[in-house]
């Protein structure tokens, strides 16, 4: 009987980086000054594995009412039901649910 090993490698390095769960496959989130990315890992009906970039957004226009200096978020958790919706925590201040579709966020706590 042969066996397998399947290694799952990040499409990129950055700075900051995170792995989740949604809509039932497998996140990760890579992100610095610059830019913020949500790649989805997909495993094909012939068993072909891959991460696929589903999202990319600049962080200045993420959140341009904030100093552009410094990483001033990181990514708590992924939507369980929608890929393109991650909760941040911002400045360690509050938490917002942020929507990569609509590029838009809400508060839902302060700290």
């Amino acid at each position: 009987m042969k066996q397998y090993q399947i290694i799952i490698t990040t499409p990129v390095c950055a700075e900051h980086n995170s792995y989740g769960l949604s809509e039932g496959r497998v996140q990760y989130t890579s992100y610095d000054f610059e830019a913020f990315e949500i790649w989805e890992f997909n495993e094909d009906y012939d068993c072909e594995t891959k991460w696929t970039l589903k999202y990319k957004m600049n962080v200045a226009e993420m959140f341009p009412d904030y100093p552009k200096h410094r990483l001033l978020f990181f990514v708590e958790a992924f939507h369980p039901l929608n890929s393109a919706v991650v909760l941040l925590n911002l400045y360690r201040q509050k938490k917002v649910l942020f929507d990569m579709k609509s590029k838009s966020f809400v508060v839902i706590s302060l700290q």
